[in-house]
């Protein structure tokens, strides 16, 4: 019953010494002594998106929710995964010279469904703003700072928009 609990356990002591890689193999290593076990699928997602490695992250918690469908925790990392997989696009996208009004549901679809993704808010409001919409951009970092009231970089952009604003 303990297959690959062992490996569990030593991939944990590499994240702690920040041996993400490391722990990726271990994770695998207890997958392939208890391949019916849905949490080392998650606990090896969650490793891949530390790394910001979304695709193998999508495809190890999809492993995962195989063997436990309604589990709320893999769902809700899932749509995370999601979130930052769209938010990504919408940046490639911006990168491409993409229109914004083409770019806004990518990331109204990435705050859906990973709403404290502070990156992806800052990415929305510095759109506005380059729209010319700033009162929504502030908005937007309102929003922010109501998830993470100590994000300086919101607190900073408001401030520097809202003295922008008062001189119009």
């Amino acid at each position: 019953m303990n297959a690959g609990k062992e490996f569990i356990k030593e991939a944990y002591r590499a994240i702690f010494q920040k041996d993400y890689q490391r722990a990726i193999d271990l994770f695998k290593k207890a997958i392939s002594r208890d391949s019916n076990n849905p949490t080392f699928y998650y606990k090896l997602s969650v490793t891949y998106a530390r790394n910001n490695n979304l695709k193998e992250a999508v495809a190890a918690i999809k492993q995962a929710l195989a063997l436990r469908p309604h589990d709320p925790v893999f769902q809700q990392h899932l749509d995370m995964l999601k979130g930052r997989q769209l938010a990504k696009e919408a940046w490639m996208q911006i990168q491409k010279g993409l229109e914004a009004d083409r770019v806004f549901p990518l990331l109204d679809e990435s705050i859906r469904l990973d709403p404290i993704n502070s990156q992806t808010r800052l990415l929305y409001a510095w759109l506005l703003k380059e729209q010319g919409k700033t009162k929504d951009g502030m908005n937007v970092l309102n929003e922010l700072l109501a998830i993470d009231p100590w994000h300086r970089e919101a607190k900073d952009l408001l401030r520097a928009w809202d003295i922008l604003e008062d001189r119009k």
